[in-house]
């Protein structure tokens, strides 16, 4: 098929209100105080609205909603616990603690997040003047598969050397990160309205295999971006559309868990028999690890699935921060925000001697009074920018910053979407670019804002110097 006539298929008109935003406002607060009283937390109920407020009115002019999917990450790192262990009724350390001021803060902090994210997203852009070219079809499917394969490949070795060359390890690093743009295009082309689910899957039983293999659990994004990739596509009257969302939220939940009952063994063999092994050994490692796992009897799979949710709800170190701030530790009058911003605006690669920053662990450790895992253990605490910005300014002023950078990545979203006039590369980068810049709300101020520019400089780069390669080149796919 011919993809200048196939206009059903180049369209904008998939918007991000398919999901939450449907929903009337009657029935999210009829729904919100239900769930404030299963959850006997009255917090339960403005929570849910922001959720709907995110999808209901943040823009989704082209491709998948990848602002309201990464805000929604953040949501769930904020208020999960408040739903889970209260309905469910199950034990946490946080609930033990004085967590909902914290989640009150965190509450607002995501609103001015929100308020930045819809007012400079809605500038004035290129990306609603010019011209593009159709999204499905930028490159022969083979072509791509190809070129995603030398990417994985390619990512691997940046990764490794990157930093053996400190000056420019992180622009390795966010290069690598080019891989993921080429299998969101992947997933984009393999979903309706003509999917190929077999290529997609495994594509990401691929990707799984590869992240679970990693310290870290790097298989997150992979499942993020396919279920961008199949939200985008979602048609609530399609039951294909339910079944693909249900398993890949069933796999989301499987993963999730069985990571929480592997990584720690895991990762102390890394550290140890493990450490320099092959990938093979590793992925081989991980598999018997999961058939150890899958013996355990029900309660201890309960027992992860609780662990998991208290990983996720990133609120205990912050409310043990807010407890001592300013009655033990002092406000730092915007020493956090200021580092963070000087650390941006000094690249290493131009200030080789620039110090080092201070560990996110180091931080956890002074201003809660927590004597977490850190540097000596090769592990990294962080509790996020918001109590950062607490800490910087108090309230009200600690909004200001979050909001101002709502304002900036908005920004950067019609940027990104208006670099090119290749649609299907651009959506891809973009998705990219946003998701791992705005997905993490435990995230400090030094690496949301150095990785966040970082990504902007060097993959906008890389994706203007892949539009002018294959425009006018035959490898540009004719048809599907």
């Amino acid at each position: 098929m011919n993809h200048s006539t196939a206009p059903a298929l180049l369209h904008d008109s998939y918007p991000s209100t398919r999901l939450i935003g449907e929903i009337e406002f009657p029935i999210i607060v009829l729904a919100g105080t239900v769930l404030a009283c299963l959850a006997m937390d009255w917090i339960a109920a403005p929570a849910l609205l922001l959720l709907w407020a995110i999808w209901r009115y943040l823009p989704c002019p082209l491709g998948p909603p990848v602002l309201q999917l990464a805000l929604t990450f953040q949501w769930l790192q904020v208020f999960i616990g408040v739903y889970y262990f209260q309905i469910f009724g199950r034990e946490s350390i946080t609930t033990s603690s004085g967590y909902r001021d914290m989640v009150l803060l965190g509450l607002v902090s995501l609103a001015a997040l929100f308020a930045g994210l819809f007012i400079g997203s809605r500038q004035p852009s290129q990306a609603q003047q010019n011209p593009v070219r159709g999204e499905l079809f930028s490159l022969d499917l083979r072509v791509l598969l190809l070129t995603y394969v030398v990417a994985v490949f390619a990512s691997g070795i940046l990764t490794s050397i990157a930093w053996s060359i400190p000056r420019v390890a992180q622009g390795l690093l966010a290069l690598s990160w080019f891989r993921f743009a080429l299998l969101f295009m992947l997933y984009r082309r393999l979903v309706p309205p003509r999917p190929i689910w077999g290529l997609f899957a495994t594509l990401m039983a691929i990707e799984l295999v590869l992240g679970f293999a990693g310290y870290f659990a790097g298989f997150k994004t992979t499942l993020m971006l396919g279920i961008l990739a199949v939200v985008e596509r979602f048609e609530p009257r399609n039951k294909s559309s339910w079944l693909a969302i249900g398993v890949l939220a069933t796999a989301v939940l499987l993963t999730g868990v069985v990571w929480t009952g592997i990584k720690n063994q895991y990762r102390s063999e890394l550290r140890t028999t493990l450490l320099g092994a092959p990938i093979k050994d590793r992925i081989s490692r991980v598999g018997e690890l999961a058939r150890e796992w899958r013996r355990n009897g029900a309660e201890a799979t309960l027992t992860d699935l609780d662990r998991m949710v208290e990983r996720i709800w990133a609120v205990y170190y912050p409310a043990k921060a807010l407890e001592r701030v300013p009655e033990i530790e002092p406000h730092t009058n915007g020493q956090f925000t200021f580092n963070a911003v000087m650390h941006v605006l000094r690249p290493r690669l131009l200030f080789p001697q620039k110090g080092a920053l201070v560990h996110d662990s180091d931080k956890v450790r002074q201003y809660t009074g927590i004597h977490v895992a850190g540097k000596e253990q090769g592990v990294s605490i962080a509790f996020g920018y918001a109590i950062e910005s607490y800490i910087d300014f108090g309230v009200p002023l600690m909004f200001l910053p979050i909001f101002l950078w709502g304002c900036f990545m908005g920004w950067a979203y019609r940027v990104c979407l208006a670099w090119t006039p290749n649609r299907e590369l651009t959506i891809a980068i973009t998705c990219v670019i946003c998701w791992k810049s705005l997905y993490l709300f435990e995230k400090s101020w030094d690496k949301t804002l150095g990785e966040a520019l970082t990504l902007v400089i060097f993959l906008l780069t890389a994706t203007k110097c892949c539009d002018l390669f294959f425009r006018g080149n035959p490898l540009r796919s004719q048809t599907r």
